[in-house]
């Protein structure tokens, strides 16, 4: 944990503390002595170590706890790492279709993609699934093929949703689903797996085909598998790292709107619209022209209707960036 030791180092620079280098010793005293557990069981320590150092040296965990005591990151992020890793949960060989990513967002102190797919359930039945891929494991789906079928996925059950494991690895895809042909698999073999796939026509219409909402619980969040298909030529690509998310999109344009056009509801429909993406997908120049499939919302901050796309399929490319 020599690593960690140096950071944590850097961390109590930060504190007016009178002996670092004890107070560090204590520190990691603790975590080996909390993490023994999962070591023994043969989890990689330093891997182990990287998820309790992203967590304590988040801005918002230090704010809240660092104002207490320079250990209480350390305890809190200790907590949440050995929750993370008990395995309460159902453990499952998961046979599966990856069909799009979502934007990494920081969610309680670490770094979070979801991974769409379609889970087989049996031979003539499927059902939509979400893949939460947390902290050192965020950058999973970077690695998956995406439209490709594979089989005895190790993932954790939790709740209505999965979660990647240090074990969850998606090894050699059976089979390309798409035939070489991305869009065909959205508009005519997703919608046959029981998945809701809609084309809008022009951008200038996208208030009729608003993504529908699901409850959970005593709140409601989109369906991310109830989607849409949208064409429209990049004005310019978006790439770029916040403290709490890795952002990528576009603004795009398709010709059908001169002005904005405001809505019966006051939401407006802006000229350029905005796409919202995984960072990946972001790499296409202007003047590219580019399908889009994602979820169409209204934007509660501009009161603008965007587009969450979790894959994106270029028609005609000018250049990548």
């Amino acid at each position: 944990m020599k690593e960690l030791e140096d950071e944590i180092g850097k961390y109590l620079r930060k504190f007016d503390v009178d002996d670092p280098d004890k107070i560090t010793n204590e520190i990691i005293t603790e975590l080996e002595n909390q993490l023994s557990y999962f070591i023994k069981k043969g989890m990689d320590r330093d891997k182990l170590a990287q998820e309790v150092l992203e967590i304590a040296t988040d801005k918002n965990v230090i704010d809240s706890y660092g104002r207490k005591s320079p250990k209480e990151p350390w305890r809190y992020a200790v907590i949440i790492v050995k929750r993370r890793h008990i395995t309460t949960e159902t453990i499952e060989n998961v046979s599966l279709i990856p069909i799009g990513l979502s934007m990494p967002r920081r969610i309680r102190g670490h770094m979070t993609t979801i991974i769409f797919a379609i889970k087989r359930v049996s031979d003539k039945r499927f059902e939509p699934v979400r893949i939460f891929c947390r902290g050192i494991l965020s950058g999973l789906g970077e690695n998956v093929k995406l439209l490709h079928y594979y089989e005895n996925v190790r993932l954790a059950s939790v709740g209505f949703n999965y979660e990647a494991r240090q074990d969850t690895k998606f090894d050699t895809p059976k089979k390309d689903l798409s035939g070489g042909n991305d869009l065909e698999f959205f508009k005519d073999k997703l919608p046959r797996l029981g998945i809701t796939v809609k084309r809008v026509p022009f951008i200038s219409e996208v208030n009729n085909f608003l993504s529908a909402e699901v409850q959970v619980g005593d709140r409601s969040r989109v369906d991310n598998f109830d989607l849409r298909i949208l064409r429209g030529t990049v004005v310019r690509p978006i790439n770029k790292a916040t403290e709490n998310a890795l952002i990528g999109g576009y603004r795009i344009y398709d010709g059908s709107l001169l002005e904005p056009k405001v809505t019966e509801n006051g939401a407006v429909v802006p000229v350029d619209f905005a796409i919202w993406c995984h960072p990946t997908f972001a790499k296409y120049k202007e003047e590219s022209e580019i399908f889009f499939v994602g979820t169409i919302t209204v934007n509660p901050v501009r009161n603008e209707y965007q587009m969450t796309a979790i894959y994106v399929i270029p028609e005609f490319i000018t250049g990548m960036i």
